[in-house]
């Protein structure tokens, strides 16, 4: 056996309490286990070996069912949000459609009020159908002759009796009479 001095074997004896005293210690000794196991692959340390042997399959498990998890809680969101766009888009097409009936706005209407929506981000579909209409050429006022449809009198001539000519041609010659009012409605609707 070889021989080792007193003071040798007092530091021997002092790391040999230290590392007994480390390696069951339970605040630090498994991370010092950990270590000497990195360090040491072949060296057989059971609370480590064992553990690890048991666990491993239920750490695989554990990691399989929090990825399940964590794709259900993704689709779960996206099912909420795809719900949630729904009712937003069924309210706007509610709105939308109020406004169409409400404004009497054609599909080409309602189309061009969807882009004065977008062009200048009107969140509210009847306002901007009213900026819409607005937008739109006014229409020309008729260019009837005057006031009244029956030659400018201010009575209305409904038997003929009293034409602009002092003729009677209702009463004389009917057929005459419609014949010239007939041309005289679309003359004037042609202008």
């Amino acid at each position: 056996m070889p021989e080792i001095s007193e003071e040798e074997l007092l530091v021997l004896r002092g790391s040999r309490a230290l590392l007994d005293d480390v390696w069951n210690d339970p605040k630090h000794g498994m991370a010092l286990k950990r270590a000497v196991k990195d360090k040491r692959p072949n060296v057989s340390i059971p609370e480590i070996d064992v553990p690890d042997v048991v666990l491993k399959p239920l750490h695989d498990q554990m990691t399989a069912i929090n990825g399940a998890l964590e794709t259900t809680r993704a689709e779960l969101a996206a099912m909420r949000q795809e719900k949630a766009d729904s009712e937003i888009e069924g309210k706007f097409r509610k709105s939308l459609d109020t406004a169409k009936a409400r404004f009497g706005l054609t599909d080409e209407g309602t189309e061009a009020t969807l882009n004065l929506m977008r062009e200048r981000q009107i969140a509210d579909p009847e306002a901007a159908a009213a900026l819409y209409l607005q937008t739109l050429p006014k229409a020309k006022p008729s260019s009837h002759r005057d006031s009244s449809a029956y030659g400018g009198s201010s009575y209305a001539d409904l038997i003929g009796m009293h034409s602009g000519d002092g003729d009677n041609l209702l009463h004389t010659n009917p057929d005459a009479f419609f014949d010239r009012e007939v041309t005289a409605v679309l003359n004037e609707a042609a202008e």
